[in-house]
């Protein structure tokens, strides 16, 4: 009994020896562990854009549809589809056979007249001599004179009557209004079309229509007149700053969209039909406090940076915004000029001592 009972004191005494010297090492590593090395960047303020962004496509603003201004049979046809036309060349030609003969009897009409009126003003100029000689009638001379007026109204209607025949042969003449590629021929020679039938349809770049699809949970955040950039892909590197000049519902078969329409000039090599990839501001904020993304670390139910202060990383809550560029907004718990840990943060708690290696300035 006695036996046992020396054995278990000095047990107990073998682990008090051991627990003591098991202690002290303990503290003195913990007294004596390295700082965590880090990379520093102070928070700065920048101009930050919320966007959103969007894969869309181009489509030409002005596709004339080319239709007839007179009456007749197709005669000729000098283009086809895919022709590239100027402005002003002839695409085809309508019989001008009934045109000229109504021109060429315009015009006779207009000399028969003509020829009428000088014959009428000798006449109204020899009653003159002879009133004044008073050998004639005033009442004559004035019936002369009202015949004479007549006959230049007639002369004025007849000039209209030509110079329509005129016009109406030019409309035989079917020529393109504007610069373009020929889409669709609706009409072939031989064919008898009426004034407004259509015979050719172009496609011109002069003028676009941008279509921007979002889905329709984003809706609310556009409106008409908001910043809109455009890269084409013949350009990725040269975006193309404009403003939104329509909003409009889309309803697919699978889901509903929203789309947001830019109209615009043709910035020089944007084909219609290619795609086009946008981005609207849909919010500004002129004076954001920013960080790299990397500084802000995700604890539980948190998110934190680790402000740095007298060699040593304290945690701090913060709300957070927009994200860009490898840079996240700081809405709340950061000010400007405050340094914060970059490279590093992740391996930190509250308290922990650091050594700064290097300062990270962040792009503007």
């Amino acid at each position: 009994m006695l036996k046992m009972y020396l054995r278990a004191i000095g047990l107990i005494g073998l682990i008090g020896v051991l627990i003591g010297c098991g202690s002290e090492p303990e503290e003195q590593v913990r007294q004596e562990s390295p700082p965590v090395l880090v990379t520093s960047v102070k928070a700065k303020q920048v101009l930050v854009e919320r966007i959103q962004k969007s894969v869309g496509r181009i489509i030409s603003k002005g596709d004339p549809v080319i239709a007839t201004e007179a009456s007749g049979q197709v005669v000729k046809i000098h283009v086809d589809v895919g022709n590239r036309v100027e402005e002003g060349a002839l695409l085809a030609v309508i019989d001008p056979k009934n045109y000229q003969l109504t021109l060429e009897g315009a015009v006779a009409d207009v000399e028969q007249v003509k020829a009428r009126i000088e014959q009428q003003r000798r006449l109204v100029h020899r009653y003159e001599l002879l009133v004044d000689d008073k050998f004639f009638s005033e009442n004559t001379l004035d019936e002369a004179k009202t015949q004479l007026k007549s006959l230049e109204k007639q002369l004025d209607a007849a000039r209209s009557r030509s110079d329509q025949a005129r016009r109406n042969l030019g409309r035989t003449q079917v020529r393109s209004p504007v610069s373009g590629v020929v889409q669709q021929r609706l009409a072939n020679k031989g064919d008898y079309v009426g004034v407004g039938t259509p015979l050719f349809l172009l496609s011109t770049r002069a003028m676009l229509q941008i279509i921007l699809p979002f889905p329709e949970g984003v809706a609310d955040m556009f409106h008409i007149g908001q910043t809109v950039r455009l890269w084409a892909p013949t350009a990725p590197d040269e975006p193309v700053e404009t403003r939104i000049t329509d909003i409009r519902p889309a309803i697919w078969e699978s889901n509903r969209a929203v789309e947001v329409i830019v109209d615009m000039a043709n910035p020089g090599s944007w084909i219609p039909g290619g795609s086009i990839t946008g981005e609207v501001v849909v919010e500004t904020y002129t004076d954001a406090v920013v960080v790299p993304d990397v500084s802000v670390v995700l604890r539980p139910g948190r998110k934190v940076v680790y402000v740095i202060q007298d060699g040593k990383a304290l945690e701090r809550k913060v709300t957070v915004g927009v994200r860009r560029l490898g840079e996240v907004q700081i809405i709340s718990g950061l000010s400007m000029g405050e340094e914060v840990v970059v490279d590093g943060a992740g391996f930190l708690s509250d308290g922990a001592r650091i050594g700064v290696v290097g300062n990270i300035e962040g792009e503007e």
